[in-house]
């Protein structure tokens, strides 16, 4: 059997749009050439195509159900999704953003070990401080022994 995703306009050398008679002749064109009879050289699997091509597009029925399927596997992308085609800009931009993202990221790991250094640093003065003088309450409750 021809496979439904060829172009059939294409393998009898039409347009879309060719008339059953352009068909025909067309056909017979291609049957002389390619003919067991005619041609030694030749498989008879090529003529066995071209009978099913001429079946389907001559027969009206049976060639707006084939242009309908030719067209749905065309619009079809069997390929998979596409990849985007990454140009020298975006590139850059992709680059630029992952420095900000690290640069963003060091800021806040800064930030973090400052806070903990200056956190245990009022906690050793505090606590330094509370052995010699006597210290609000509430100092002390922000940094228990």
């Amino acid at each position: 059997m021809v496979d439904e995703l060829r172009n059939y306009y294409e393998i009898l050398g039409l347009s879309r749009n060719a008339s059953v008679e352009e068909i025909r002749k067309s056909y017979i064109n291609l049957a002389k050439i390619y003919h067991p009879d005619h041609n030694v050289n030749t498989q008879d699997r090529r003529m066995i195509e071209l009978n099913q091509i001429y079946e389907i597009l001559s027969n009206p029925v049976k060639r707006q159900e084939y242009d309908a399927r030719f067209i749905r596997a065309q619009t079809y992308d069997f390929t998979g999704p596409k990849k985007e085609s990454v140009t020298p800009q975006k590139k850059e931009r992709v680059v630029k953003h992952k420095v900000q993202g690290i640069r963003i990221l060091k800021l806040l790991l800064l930030i973090i070990v400052w806070v903990i250094v200056v956190y245990l640093v009022f906690y050793f003065i505090v606590n330094i401080l509370a052995m010699y003088i006597t210290m609000p309450v509430w100092l002390l409750s922000l940094f228990p022994l």
